[in-house]
């Protein structure tokens, strides 16, 4: 993950966090993906990741069943496309430092972290339209 090449600090973060982890657990054995879901700031760094490089990268075409966006009506059935690469870096959700990589904005507090994953496009959409398997995907 080149995200950590380049950020030393985060990365001596994440090295602290699952050496304490082994410690305090007394581990002998590699973490297993349950015991992961306990790491805070590793699911921040991979969250961050993901929000910065979607694994689905190009548009998601979706019927539109008729609505209103800045006083711009879209048809029903008109088809309406989105960039989860573009929807994740969106000025108004992930402010001025967008573009870089900062984990920490998944952890200021349990409010902003609903508010960023209810608008992430990671997986293809939020609700409804979402990848089913993503609370698989992601331990949630």
């Amino acid at each position: 993950m080149h995200f950590l090449a380049e950020n030393p600090d985060a990365y001596a973060r994440l090295q602290a966090e699952v050496d304490d982890f082994y410690d305090t657990n007394d581990l002998t054995s590699p973490i297993t993906y349950v015991q992961a879901q306990q790491l805070p700031y590793l699911r921040a760094i991979i969250s961050e990741s993901l929000r910065l490089y979607p694994s689905i990268p190009y548009q998601l075409p979706r019927r539109s069943p008729g609505f209103s966006i800045d006083n711009h009506f879209v048809p029903e059935n008109y088809t309406a496309s989105i960039s989860p690469m573009a929807q994740n870096r969106d000025l108004v959700v992930y402010g001025q430092d967008r573009n870089d990589f900062k984990p920490l904005r998944w952890l200021e507090n349990s409010e902003k972290t609903r508010y960023l994953e209810s608008r992430d496009m990671t997986f293809g959409g939020n609700g409804l339209r979402s990848y089913t398997g993503k609370k698989y995907s992601i331990g949630k």
